[in-house]
């Protein structure tokens, strides 16, 4: 295979997609995952993100040795509703 040949992304055209990540402080509430999905739910309401404009969440969880810390990471496109195809 050559170099011009090797796979990879396709070209996304102009779609566009925003992230953003929320994680718990470390410390006491550092494993305190329903509080860190309230933070981001509040985050969402804050910033007028509609449920259509929400492309993907993950949530995340690294264990320390104080035990797990979670994070969310949010991807979104303010324009997904106008995309057609999204119901």
């Amino acid at each position: 295979m050559t170099k011009d040949n090797l796979p990879g992304p396709s070209d996304s055209g102009t779609a566009t997609c925003r992230t953003w990540a929320l994680g718990n402080p470390m410390g006491e509430h550092a494993g305190n995952l329903p509080m860190l999905l309230r933070r981001v739910a509040d985050q969402m309401e804050h910033d007028g993100m509609k449920p259509m404009d929400i492309l993907a969440l993950t949530v995340d969880q690294e264990m320390t040795a104080e035990g797990p810390w979670w994070s969310v990471q949010v991807f979104w496109s303010p324009d997904a509703d106008d995309e057609g195809g999204r119901t």
